[in-house]
């Protein structure tokens, strides 16, 4: 549990990183002067101060060719911010005047009545860019991320402590222009937008990938730490047979890295990261489906290579807890002992019947080897102990005489529509990520096909 709290406060922090700075957030991208001049802008009505009696279209760069301009963009007038924002500007209206520079406004939308009841913030003239080319900041949406935002929070009661209201909508930049430089840099909005449903499924399917990762980490490091691995690393090296933590490890390290990178690659709309999230699930996806195949195929290779991978695991019962446990678990589970028989315990120095051999468990076998007595309320740890000692037609009669591969080999069968839906149920899981992060690339690859260099 404490693993899992762990985690809970890591993600939380990252939260809290990511809504705050611009870590992962790809770079922006600019536009030219050129692209800028010949986008069409069109005047307002005459009662939004223009002296037009009809609407007028014309080319952006009126705007600015004869003496340049300030310009804002707009996306949502009514936005509060945003008010605040031409608010400020328009304080510098009467600086602006005696440089001979106009203050102009561009709002790539008409919603009800926000263009209107704008016009009190701002002193300039206010144009509408029908084909959403001019206005650049794309719109992102934070959901409960913008609760966390500081920025917003100060911007929201600067605004509110200045008697500005209006919604939230709105987002804005400046851009510049003089007659000097002729260079105006700015963001085009497009009408391709990234799905936020994609992008928030997305962190919540790889937030769970992510929790999972830190408790099988936190539990790993635990185990380690039980067995004073972490204090004297070498003894990981020192062990003969698998150590089950090692796999718990591994699988903690997967796990955490691609959740990492598929919530962290949603939020910042990061696609290297979700690249790396949908290519290495790819990878594990087609790597299990060789797996199966490969195992199907050759099935007598694989069986021997998993008798030598019991044979060398019962050499070494005794020399880690962890691997004993899993033995134990195994043979319980299956009602079943050694790899092919009960004989395969000689392979262990403890239950080795050879003269060299000075054990107390001599000649036996695990007690996880042991029928169970249903008369017996405590667990007998002794009861395979001489076992081998005596004829082996009566060894069914106190132990499993069936091998775990043989037994192994015959759940399977047994078991085919289980193992199928949970093998269906992986790949459809697996399918949906791939499915989602692919969406969510091809939506900020649309978004930004829609900028012009």
């Amino acid at each position: 549990m404490w693993s899992i709290g762990a985690g809970a406060l890591g993600a939380a922090a990252l939260a809290l990183l990511l809504a705050n700075t611009d870590l992962f957030l790809s770079k922006p991208q600019r536009a030219t002067l050129e692209y800028l001049e010949e986008i069409d802008l069109k005047t307002l009505e005459k009662d939004l101060k223009t002296l037009e009696k009809e609407p007028r279209t014309f080319k952006a760069k009126e705007l600015w060719e004869k003496k340049g301009a300030v310009i804002m963009a707009v996306r949502r007038p009514g936005c509060f911010l945003c008010r605040e924002e031409a608010a400020d500007l328009s304080s510098l209206k009467p600086k602006l005047d005696e440089l001979g520079v106009p203050l102009y406004a561009v709002v790539k939308e008409q919603v009800r009545t926000e263009v209107k009841d704008f016009q009190p913030y701002f002193k300039g003239e206010i144009f509408l860019d029908e084909k959403k080319k001019f206005y650049g900041p794309q719109r992102r949406k934070m959901m409960f991320m913008g609760f966390v935002r500081l920025g917003v929070w100060s911007n929201f009661f600067r605004a509110r402590s200045g008697g500005f209201s209006g919604n939230l909508e709105g987002v804005w930049a400046k851009n510049k222009a003089s007659p000097a430089s002729r260079k105006m840099h700015y963001y085009r909005y497009s009408n391709a937008e990234v799905s936020c449903w994609y992008k928030y499924l997305l962190f919540s399917y790889n937030i769970v990938f992510w929790l999972a990762g830190v408790a099988f980490l936190g539990a790993g490091l635990w185990a380690w730490s039980e067995k004073g691995v972490l204090s004297d690393l070498t003894k990981v090296t020192r062990l003969h047979g698998i150590d089950p933590v090692v796999l718990v490890l591994m699988v903690g390290v997967v796990m955490f890295t691609l959740g990492f990178a598929g919530c962290v690659g949603a939020l910042r709309e990061n696609i290297c990261l979700l690249k790396f999230f949908c290519g290495t699930i790819v990878l594990i996806f087609f790597l299990e489906l060789a797996v199966a195949v490969l195992a199907f195929l050759f099935q007598d290779w694989v069986r021997d290579r998993f008798r030598e991978f019991f044979e060398s695991n019962i050499k070494s019962y005794r020399d880690d807890i962890d691997l004993q446990n899993l033995i134990d678990s195994l043979q319980k589970a299956n009602q079943c002992c050694g790899a092919y028989s009960p004989e395969d315990w000689d392979l262990n120095i403890y239950f080795n019947c050879s003269g060299a051999s000075y054990s107390r468990e001599k000649c036996g076998v695990p007690f996880s080897c042991c029928v169970p007595d249903p008369a017996q309320k405590v667990l007998n740890t002794q009861c395979g102990y001489d076992v081998r000692t005596q004829l082996k037609s009566k060894w069914d009669e106190f132990i499993f005489t069936k091998g775990c591969i043989p037994a192994l080999e015959g759940w399977l069968p047994r078991n085919i529509y289980i193992v199928a839906g949970v093998f269906i149920a992986i790949s459809l899981l697996q399918i949906f990520g791939i499915f989602l992060a692919k969406t969510l690339i091809s939506d900020i690859e649309a978004v930004k096909a829609g900028h012009h260099f």
